[in-house]
């Protein structure tokens, strides 16, 4: 099953304005939970969080060879977890000076752009290439599969256990997960 064939198997009236809100609920899980995982990666560091935010942003994808309602339920709790921009970006800065940042924000950007660009389009071609919708949705979650080793085993911690805000025991403040709190530009700091 294609995205927009699961959408109208699981809802064939009303499908798009269903897709929509499953999209928004996603939208506005991950809008809430953003700042609680930038927080809670403040301390406990980002390599963790970046491999829970890859594994529930692709975690939906097999599920559409098996279950519509399934793979559209899922899409929308994963936006909880799936917050990988924040965490790529906090990444970054741990990885790079100040006059540095910019330019690498960029980059993190143009690639995430172009991965929404190029992605559809080769879905479409892999699938006239490889002779149907199923190959390309088992190829994706191998590439997936093959990325959480990658940043189990290969990337590096980014954030030093001294430049954690807290220890591994302390709370998280409501001020740091905040998801309308306006921060500073030196650490995260409330204006």
């Amino acid at each position: 099953l294609s995205f927009s064939q699961a959408l109208k198997v699981a809802f064939p009236t009303g499908t798009f304005l269903k897709n929509g809100i499953i999209q928004g609920v996603k939208g506005l899980l991950s809008f809430l939970s953003a700042p609680l995982l930038g927080a809670l990666s403040d301390v406990w560091g980002r390599k963790s969080f970046l491999l829970i935010s890859v594994f529930f942003t692709c975690l939906p994808i097999p599920l559409l060879l098996f279950d519509s309602w399934l793979y559209f339920i899922v899409i929308a709790i994963s936006g909880i977890f799936s917050v990988t921009f924040s965490i790529v970006f906090a990444y970054v800065a741990d990885c790079t000076n100040e006059k540095q940042r910019s330019y690498s924000y960029g980059s993190v950007s143009a690639t995430f752009a172009a991965s929404l660009v190029v992605s559809p389009a080769l879905g479409t071609w892999l699938t006239s290439f490889a002779g149907g919708q199923n190959q390309v949705i088992i190829l994706a979650s191998i590439i997936t599969i093959f990325n959480l080793f990658f940043i189990i085993y290969i990337v590096p911690e980014s954030l030093p256990e001294t430049s954690r805000k807290t220890s591994w025991g302390s709370p998280i403040s409501w001020k740091q997960a905040d998801p309308f709190a306006v921060r500073g530009r030196d650490r995260g700091e409330e204006i």
